[in-house]
This record gives C-alpha cells, sequence and structure tokens, in this order.
C-alpha cells in the first residue's frame, strides 16, 4: 500500500507541474494572439490608407482630363482648387484622402499627383506620388488595326502604334527602326504572347498601347465648311476640281487655269471628305485631311513637294537600336553619337543623289495629318511628311511607301478632351496635410 501511495504522490506531482505549464503557455498564446490581431489590424489599417492614397490618384487623374482647360490651368502654376491639398475627400468608408496637382518643369506633357490617405481610427497615413501623361498626337502612324509594311516601305522619325498587330517583310524586320508598339504580335520580332515581350530598344509586343487622343471633328467640319473645303458627298479631288484628273499644273485643262483647279491645296487647310479621299500622285497636298471612309494614294507621277525642313529633335530615339557614330545611318543622321547629332534641315528635292543626313531625291505627296475612319492605303512609291490615324481597319503601305514624322503636323487638330495615363508612381513618406 505505501508504494502504491507514493506512486500517486509522483502522478499528482506531474499533473501540478503540467497545470502549471500549460498555465504558461496559454498566457504566452493569449499574448501572442492579442500581438497578431493588433499587427492585423495594424496591417489592415496601412491598408486601407494605401488604397485611399490610390484613390486619390486616380481622382486626380480624372480630373486632368475632364477637360482641356484644366490640363492647361495646372501646367501655368495656378493651384487647382480642392486639388493643392486644400480638401479632404471623405467619399470612401473608413478614412479620408487629398490630391495635389502640380506641373513639370521640363515636360509640358506630365503633370504630377501626389495622393494621400489616412484611415479614420488609427490614423494610419500612406502617400503616393505619380507622373501623369496626356496622350498626344506622338507617333507617325497610329492604328486601331493592323499595320502593314511590304515591300520596302519605311517609317522615319516617329514610332508606329496599332491596337492589334503589325505586320512586316523581312527587310522591315532587319531593319532596327522605328520603334514599334503593338497589342497583339509584331511579325518576324515577336509573335509569342509570353513575356518578355520586349527588347527596351525598338520593340515592344503585346503592349497596352493607349488610345488615341479625342479629336473634335466637329471644330475640323466646322474650318472645312468656312474654307469650302468640305465634302458631303463628293469622295475624290476630281469631285472637288473636275477636268484635273491628276492634279498635275504643268498639263491641260489645269496648265492655264490654275486658279480654278489648285487655289488651296497648299494652303496648309482642313479637308473634310464625308467619303472616300483618293489622292492621284503627281500633286503636293499640305494641311489636315479628315475622310470618314478611306484614304488612299494611286498613280506613278512624282509629287512635287520639294522644300526643307527640321527633324524632330527626338527622332535619334527610332534608331538606337542601329546607331553609331557613323553619319548617314538614316535620314538626317548627322553623326557623332550615339544618340546622333541631327541635321539643322533635311530636303525634299526633286534630284540628285543627296547624303541621307542632307535629304532624299524625291518629292512629297502629303504634308500634314491624316485621319481615316477606316482605312488608309498607299498601292504606289509615295512620300507622306506627317502623321497617319486610322480608326478602324488597317494601314497599309506598299511599294516602298516612306512615311517622315512631323511632330507639329497636328498642331491644327483640335483635341476635344485629354487622355490621360499613369506612367509612373511609387510611394513616399509624408504626413496628413496641416489644415484638413
Amino acid at each position: 500500500m505505501g508504494g502504491l501511495k507514493k506512486s500517486e504522490g509522483f502522478a499528482l506531482v506531474g499533473v501540478i507541474l503540467l497545470s502549471v505549464c500549460l498555465l504558461i503557455l496559454t498566457g504566452a498564446l493569449v499574448q501572442w494572439i492579442r500581438q497578431e490581431s493588433r499587427v492585423s489590424v495594424k496591417q489592415q489599417k496601412s491598408t486601407l490608407a494605401f488604397h485611399l492614397a490610390e484613390a486619390a490618384i486616380d481622382r486626380g487623374r480624372w480630373k486632368l482630363q475632364e477637360s482641356n482647360s484644366i490640363w492647361d490651368q495646372t501646367g501655368q502654376g495656378t493651384p487647382l482648387t480642392n486639388y493643392n491639398f486644400d480638401k479632404a475627400y471623405k467619399d470612401i468608408v473608413g478614412g479620408q484622402y487629398a490630391i495635389r496637382i502640380t506641373s513639370v518643369s521640363n515636360n509640358s506633357d506630365q503633370r504630377i499627383i501626389e495622393g494621400v490617405g489616412r484611415d479614420s481610427s488609427t490614423k494610419e497615413v500612406r502617400r503616393i506620388y505619380a507622373i501623369a501623361e496626356r496622350q498626344t498626337l506622338d507617333s507617325a502612324i497610329w492604328s486601331g488595326g493592323e499595320v502593314e509594311l511590304k515591300k520596302n516601305s519605311e517609317v522615319h522619325w516617329g514610332p508606329i502604334k496599332s491596337q492589334t498587330d503589325i505586320e512586316l517583310e523581312q527587310s522591315q524586320a532587319d531593319a532596327g527602326f522605328p520603334r514599334m508598339y503593338s497589342r497583339g504580335k509584331i511579325e518576324l520580332i515577336d509573335e509569342n504572347s509570353n513575356p518578355p515581350n520586349t527588347d527596351n530598344v525598338q520593340y515592344w509586343a503585346f503592349f497596352d498601347v493607349p488610345p488615341r487622343p479625342l479629336i473634335d471633328f466637329n471644330a475640323l467640319k466646322s474650318s472645312a465648311q468656312a474654307n469650302g473645303t468640305y465634302f458631303p458627298e463628293g469622295d475624290t479631288w476630281e469631285d472637288a476640281y473636275p477636268g484635273s484628273p491628276n492634279f498635275d499644273c504643268d498639263k491641260d485643262p489645269c496648265k492655264n487655269n490654275e486658279a480654278t483647279y489648285l487655289p488651296k491645296i497648299d494652303d496648309g487647310l482642313i479637308w473634310y471628305f464625308e467619303k472616300d479621299f483618293k489622292l492621284k500622285k503627281g500633286t503636293f497636298v499640305t494641311g489636315v485631311v479628315v475622310t470618314m471612309k478611306q484614304f488612299k494614294v494611286e498613280g506613278d507621277v512624282e509629287c512635287k513637294g520639294y522644300y526643307s525642313a527640321a527633324p524632330p529633335a527626338n527622332a535619334w530615339m527610332e534608331y538606337r537600336k542601329i546607331d553609331t557614330s557613323a553619319a548617314d545611318q538614316w535620314y538626317a543622321d548627322a553623326g557623332g553619337g550615339p544618340p546622333s547629332t541631327l541635321s539643322a534641315n533635311f530636303t525634299w528635292q526633286s534630284s540628285g543623289s543627296p547624303l541621307k543626313r542632307d535629304g532624299i531625291a524625291k518629292g512629297v505627296c502629303f504634308r500634314g495629318f491624316v485621319y481615316a475612319k477606316e482605312e488608309f492605303e498607299i498601292k504606289k512609291e509615295t512620300i507622306v511628311h506627317g502623321m497617319i490615324i486610322v480608326e478602324k481597319d488597317e494601314v497599309e503601305n506598299s511599294k516602298s511607301t516612306i512615311v517622315f514624322y512631323d511632330k507639329d503636323a497636328g498642331k491644327n487638330v483640335t483635341i476635344a478632351r485629354t487622355t490621360v495615363n499613369i506612367v509612373e508612381w511609387r510611394e513616399q513618406p509624408g504626413a496628413w496635410p496641416p489644415g484638413l
């Protein structure tokens, strides 16, 4: 019996020790749970504050694209009411946010948006700094459909942007220029949607190409109507000026009556066609052409746009893949790079064999801005100096078409509303604005 009682005593001691250990562990567990709960709540509040700061950035972006006047005001150093850390927005449950919009000193197409969010219960604050950029008429070719370059066609001084695919032949794929941005594939360069889809120099396939700026077509139509260059029914130059099928004023009947047949084509006006626009080669047209159908260039006569112009300051960006210190690798390449310097003037002329840095021995058919709602098609050797935008279908350049980008081609094109995208953002430390 005594041995049994001794054994029971040891068991009792063990039970007591176990209970003490459980009590200690339970207390530690409760403390740990409380600590984790506090950390979790803090993280939740911090996350809420961050989302509030994101909401501030988004609201600032939408404000910038509300109207062109808003964009202009924010670039003039004048604070925008309610967007200068002078208002606390409380439209999101659980907290509030504030916004400040300021200009970028060296880029008129960008604005700075700062957003700060604060959780209501814990006063947790998060802050985001973002760069917003408006979409401008900034490409040699922009297409809502495919862009097709065939048979030695080239694009110089500005990028190509497509909302679908870019179709190339081997010569264009091997050329190394211009920059190409496509929501879909870029044939012979990148046809697989698996990343990476860019070399960060020349091409960006399966890329989020932004939409074109919103053009004020009513304003363009009104200008054309005022100048007698609006054609609601006629679809060709022949309809505009009957009897001059090639618009070559060295020949009859245009030769002796230029005042009738060619009074306006080189005046830089706005031309608005409700149907097709068909340009017979042999002439030189300047200005803005809007067609609600197709833009086509046909014929074999050399065009007569003989003039000099300065290339865009950023033209060298199209050739970073091939650029060296040598000159004449591309049109207007004065050498000395990379990046190469640009020739001060580039000449389109009727004869001779100028070096690439100085010019090209051909004339321009169209200089300016083209908008075609359905299609842009060139079937013969043609030179375009300006910008091309096609809304629905495709841009098809064949037979050695050469497009030279002109950044000023769209200066007479009224933009109805600014489209703004966030191109850079980062979180930064900062307190809630004082006084709010």
